[in-house]
């Protein structure tokens, strides 16, 4: 098993981080998220006006309503 985790480190397909092991793909996409979560602390220098904000409200609510009409049933977020 050991030798298998190494091959896949050295492929690039997973990423070992002290005594930790990720897939590089859910290691790379968590970076981001962090990255885009740190960002919504800094001010915004140029906010977007009413106006657009309810434009992408719409367009958000008219894709969420084809969402909706494709999938019976929501996708599970969390196990108890």
């Amino acid at each position: 098993m050991g030798q298998a985790i190494l091959t896949l480190t050295k492929k690039g397909e997973l990423y070992a981080d002290d005594q930790r092991i990720f897939p590089k793909r859910l290691y790379d996409a968590e970076g981001e998220i962090a990255t885009r979560l740190a960002g919504l602390k800094e001010p915004v220098e140029d906010p977007p006006t009413d106006k657009a904000v309810v434009k992408v409200i719409k367009t958000v609510e008219k894709k969420a309503l084809a969402f909706t009409t494709t999938r019976r049933k929501p996708p599970l977020l969390s196990r108890p």
